[in-house]
C-alpha cells in the first residue's frame, strides 16, 4: 500500500495491518493511524515507519503493553484502553524524532 506524508508530501509504502499506526520513514512525523475502536478490539496495533515494523501495543494480563524488540521496550502503559495507543505513538516518537 502507499500514501504520501501529511507534513513533507514524500510518497512511500507500508504494510497494511488491521490496526496500524504510520510513521513517515522520511520525516518521522505521526502520519496515520486506523484502529477498530468501535467494530474490533484495537490490538494488537502495529506501530510502523514506513514498512518497518517498529512494535506493537498488545494486551496482556488485561493491561495494554508496548512490545518493540527494535527499540527494546516491553512496557505497561498507564493510559486505559484506545488512549493507550496514544502513549505508546508518544513513546515510539521519541525514540525516532528525539532519541528518547
Amino acid at each position: 500500500m502507499r500514501r504520501s506524508c501529511h507534513k513533507c508530501q514524500q510518497e512511500y509504502e507500508y504494510n497494511g495491518y488491521p490496526n496500524i499506526m504510520i510513521f513517515c520513514p522520511k520525516c518521522g512525523h505521526f502520519d496515520y493511524m486506523c484502529c477498530d475502536f468501535v467494530f474490533g478490539p484495537s490490538e494488537p496495533c502495529h506501530i510502523c515507519q514506513g514498512t518497518e515494523l517498529l512494535g506493537k501495543v498488545v494486551t496482556k494480563d488485561g493491561s495494554s503493553f508496548l512490545v518493540s524488540e527494535k527499540f527494546n521496550i516491553d512496557r505497561k502503559l498507564e493510559a486505559p484502553y484506545n488512549e493507550a495507543l496514544m502513549e505508546a505513538g508518544s513513546i515510539i516518537d521519541g525514540r525516532i524524532n528525539h532519541g528518547l
